[in-house]
């Protein structure tokens, strides 16, 4: 696309720099300047990415720039909370919403917006809620039904309920649904847990679909659906796009290679010009819950 075509390169320590030798401040300065275009940051950890990420952050506001239309994502509500106050503290601006935002209260609060008084608003499904959800279900007559005999002793443990949330957590980190699981199963001949967890994913989803079909209050979901759900409702309304382009108008991303597929998905669709990631290729701190590294980096440098 035009956006990566354009993509700048800039190492915060000088090892990356393909021209003469930079020194870090210098970087650091021109990363802070640059603006008409997405920009990529690079440098190590303790190279001071996120303090540069904060001095932009306050240069678009010294120069007058709406807090209110910049967005910050990083990952951690900690992380958010340190990165907000520190902003808040040199800056001495607030927002009308939370400048700083993990993927999931963005995609969160994407979900709740309503265009129409009617349009249904979401309450967040915890862990334990949703550990037990599944437990139930899979003691259903029905659900026994998919699984493998060998299995059917597991299936009402705690143990194999959370290795079925995670299983779904991951696969919606990496933008499948069920369908994808069965094809997955049909390339597997050896292998029918695919097919197995592949329908009662399926019948999970439907169930809690009906059960929110049924209440007139605030629809559940759970952890592993907000991102997809956030980026399914950007996908059915052009309005909502335009809504939320036109508010971030700036958006920087901290430790972008902690992302996965879902997440930068739900990035582009929100992405301008002005769009500015923080990365360190040589981590992969996140990669045990589904972070992407190398996945980021193909991302930024693919034409």
């Amino acid at each position: 696309s035009s956006r990566r075509r354009h993509t700048r390169y800039i190492s915060v320590t000088g090892v990356q720099t393909c021209a003469l030798p930079i020194f870090a401040d210098s970087q650091q300065e021109e990363a802070i300047k640059f603006s008409g275009k997405p920009l990529a940051v690079f440098g190590a950890a303790g190279t001071g990415k996120t303090s540069t990420l904060i001095r932009k952050v306050n240069s678009l506001l010294s120069k007058g720039v709406d807090a209110n239309s910049i967005l910050v994502i990083t990952y951690g509500r900690e992380r958010a909370a340190e990165i907000r106050d520190e902003i808040a503290l040199k800056a001495g601006v607030t927002a009308f919403e939370p400048m700083v935002r993990t993927f999931h209260s963005l995609a969160f609060s994407i979900i709740n917006y309503q265009l129409k008084p009617n349009d249904p608003t979401y309450i967040l499904i915890s862990g334990a809620e949703q550990d037990s959800y599944i437990r139930e279900l899979l003691e259903t007559d029905t659900s026994k039904k998919m699984w493998p005999e060998n299995l059917k002793e597991a299936l009402p443990t705690r143990g194999f309920a959370r290795e079925v949330r995670d299983l779904i957590l991951r696969a919606q980190e990496r933008g499948l649904q069920p369908k994808d699981l069965e094809q997955i199963s049909k390339e597997m001949a050896d292998e029918n847990l695919w097919e197995s967890a592949a329908r009662f994913w399926d019948s999970y989803l439907n169930n809690l679909s009906l059960e929110n079909a049924g209440i007139d209050v605030a629809w559940r979901v759970d952890s592993s659906q907000i991102v997809n759900k956030a980026i399914s409702e950007l996908e059915k309304s052009a309005e909502l796009v335009d809504k939320l382009r036109s508010q971030f108008k700036y958006i920087l991303v901290d430790e972008f290679q902690e992302s996965d597929a879902s997440q930068r998905k739900l990035l582009m669709k929100l992405a301008s010009a002005e769009l500015t990631l923080f990365i360190d290729s040589d981590s992969a701190i996140g990669a045990f819950r589904g972070a992407d590294p190398e996945g980021a980096i193909s991302f930024i440098k693919e034409d």
